[in-house]
């Protein structure tokens, strides 16, 4: 019985400390929804100071989900940026992807045969190196996956959107 209790304790250490750093997606998952969001259309950002050498990059844009419901997306790659969805159908807008204290929204794709946006959230000084991917069902409106990725797998951002 003393043996178990030896084998018993590092197995349930291991266990729980392998799983010290889990997100919300395994490691297969996370490399679906890499390729998911490589995959995605760009939605282009807009700049907010176009005479500085790295602008601000926002988006205000709306989509039509059909059976006359749209969504108002509103996002900011700065301090204290989120994405924020507003449903044609809902009072109040709804945060799709929230900033923690180093990342916010600074790229986003739709998918529009899945009705997914998918979110790049990053540090836009480089202060950090974490960077977060979101899926959001549009439709279901809710978030399946999120994970914390290489950046070094993931595509360039978006250009910014040329002003007419």
């Amino acid at each position: 019985m003393e043996r178990s209790k030896q084998v018993m304790i590092p197995l349930v250490a291991g266990l729980a400390l392998g799983c010290a750093g889990c997100d919300r997606t395994s490691r297969a998952d996370a490399g679906e929804l890499i390729a998911a969001y490589t995959r995605a259309t760009c939605v282009p950002p807009h700049a907010l100071d176009r005479s500085v050498s790295n602008p601000t990059r926002e988006w205000d844009d709306t989509f039509d989900l059909g059976s006359d419901v749209a969504v108002k997306i509103g996002a900011s790659c700065a301090a204290g940026g989120s994405l924020k969805g507003k449903y044609s159908d809902e009072p109040e807008p709804r945060t799709i992807a929230g900033a923690d204290d180093s990342l916010y929204p600074c790229d986003l794709r739709i998918d529009w045969m899945q009705m997914r946006l998918y979110v790049r959230a990053q540090n836009p000084d480089g202060a950090s190196q974490r960077v977060a991917l979101y899926e959001y069902d549009l439709q279901a409106r809710r978030s399946p996956r999120e994970s914390e990725v290489d950046p070094a797998v993931l595509p360039p951002r978006c250009e910014i959107a040329q002003e007419k």
